[in-house]
């Protein structure tokens, strides 16, 4: 029996699949099966999460998408429902290469391309990789393009125990950090401490793997993109949202005042907003 606070989040987070109209599906490749979220009818818009998150990050935002796109929201490999395997290769590029043979399994030749923090990451390397699939690019407060990566992506530290452990986490991903029951950041606690270790070697893989700095090659993106970035992140400086918009020729960069590392996060509406916008919106 799922303890209470599980319920709680389960049943939220459905009410949120129902709002959006999306649904939970499952595709194998390579005898790997990723799980993810679909709905909505229109261009096909793929949104990855960042490390240690999965395919609800997106979720708000995309109750206000699927009127206008088919959204695709997957767990990246060794996340969310998907397997924690060890063999896997999570790094930048193994996120890549595995989400290609995922979309191919999902018949899309061509589509939209986004995601938070890894994610974006993730998604600008595909585009360097794989640039006749994509139709545009969403950078989401996307590490990649800095002149040092590495720092960026630290793990979890030490093991979180305590409540004032889990608000430090909170305080640097939010700008407002939500106001959560005690039996809700105990239950969070538990997982991530569950978590802990494997989320520590797949941060790892991607500081160690191929693909971690894109800094030198991100000129080579010719899609329109959309540089989106909560103004009081912490976590990705700045000067990355202006390298990536510099140093793509068709960028544009897009601030939002109320978020700080994970938009999609505190403000899913505006999010969505600025998403739909720049997807609708003819070039000038």
């Amino acid at each position: 029996m799922l303890a209470p606070a599980s319920l709680i989040m389960s049943a939220a987070t459905r009410l949120t699949q129902l709002r959006g109209c999306v649904h939970h599906r499952q595709a194998t490749v390579a005898g790997y099966t990723f799980h993810y979220y679909e709905g909505g009818s229109g261009d096909p818009l793929v949104l990855l999460h960042g490390l240690a998150d999965d395919k609800n990050s997106f979720l708000a935002s995309a109750a206000k998408l699927t009127s206008k796109f088919r959204v695709i929201l997957p767990d990246l490999a060794g996340h969310g429902d998907n397997e924690q395997a060890a063999d896997r290769d999570y790094s930048v590029r193994g996120h890549v290469e595995a989400l290609h043979g995922l979309f191919g399994e999902l018949g899309l030749d061509r589509f939209h391309l986004g995601g938070n923090s890894m994610g974006g990451h993730t998604s600008a390397a595909y585009a360097l990789r794989y640039p006749e699939q994509i139709a545009s690019l969403i950078l989401v407060n996307a590490p990649g393009a800095g002149k040092d990566t590495r720092p960026i992506y630290a793990g979890f530290g030490a093991r979180m125990k305590t409540v004032e452990d889990f608000g430090a986490v909170l305080d640097r991903v939010y700008y407002q950090k939500p106001k959560l029951p005690g039996f809700i950041v105990q239950h969070m606690l538990n997982e991530m401490d569950k978590r802990f270790d494997h989320v520590n070697a797949m941060t790892q893989a991607v500081r160690d793997g191929e693909d971690l700095d894109l800094a030198d090659r991100i000129a080579a993106i010719t899609q329109r993109t959309l540089v989106l970035w909560g103004k009081h992140d912490i976590v990705v400086p700045f000067d990355v949202a202006e390298a990536y918009t510099k140093k793509i020729p068709n960028a544009h960069l897009r601030r939002l005042d109320n978020a700080a590392h994970s938009p999609q996060l505190e403000i899913p509406g505006p999010v969505a907003n600025e998403i739909e916008t720049f997807l609708t919106t003819p070039p000038a």
